[in-house]
């Protein structure tokens, strides 16, 4: 008998689900499932459960947003007007576009009473330095 795999919460899966899909929406859901930096069946799952599918950025992401971005582009550029896109190719397309331009966001700037922050000031000026005191406590 083989060995229990759980999921990252521990939970056992043991159930199958099964769905059927065209071509283009299989196809669809592995890039969005690349874009998201999971697999289809967490992607499938935290769609269906409606839950919040959060990108974190990381090569693999970069790389899948990257090569999607030329396959549509190079769809696009096929096309001899915006009548001829389908829906599908606009909502994967501002997806897409979404996911970049929040993967591009800065991140709130850091407020001036930020301890962590003010301690890195102080040890890049020298007042500070973490790895002196490691060494003074060996």
């Amino acid at each position: 008998m083989s060995e229990r795999n759980n999921d990252r919460s521990g939970r056992f899966r043991n159930r199958f689900i099964g769905l059927r899909a065209s071509d283009e929406e299989a196809a669809l859901i592995a890039h969005m499932a690349q874009i998201a930096g999971m697999c289809k069946q967490d992607y499938i799952l935290s769609r269906a459960l409606e839950r919040t599918v959060v990108v974190e950025p990381s090569v693999k992401v970069e790389k899948a947003l990257r090569k999607r971005l030329e396959a549509l582009c190079d769809e696009l550029s096929r096309m001899d007007g915006a009548s001829q896109m389908t829906q599908e190719l606009q909502e994967e397309l501002a997806t897409v576009l979404s996911v970049c331009r929040r993967l591009g966001e800065e991140k709130p700037p850091v407020r001036d009473d930020d301890p962590l922050l003010n301690y890195r000031r102080a040890s890049r000026h020298g007042t500070i330095d973490a790895y002196d005191e490691i060494e003074e406590e060996n």
